[in-house]
């Protein structure tokens, strides 16, 4: 697996009733503010693979 290069410098976060919850990734203030993150991660499983990318 290639690793994952991240600039991530924003991240915004939603929690629902049950155990869903968003993690929103951005690489810039602008990002924030247009709404278009540079990744989403859905899961505990998407979020545990994005954080191996980043350490491989």
């Amino acid at each position: 697996m290639n690793r994952e290069q991240s600039n991530v410098k924003f991240v915004t976060h939603t929690v629902g009733d049950s155990e869903e919850f968003s993690l929103e990734l951005f690489h810039t203030a602008e990002d924030v503010a247009s709404g278009k993150p540079h990744k989403t991660l859905r899961s505990i499983d998407e979020l545990l693979d994005f954080n191996d990318a980043l350490g491989e």
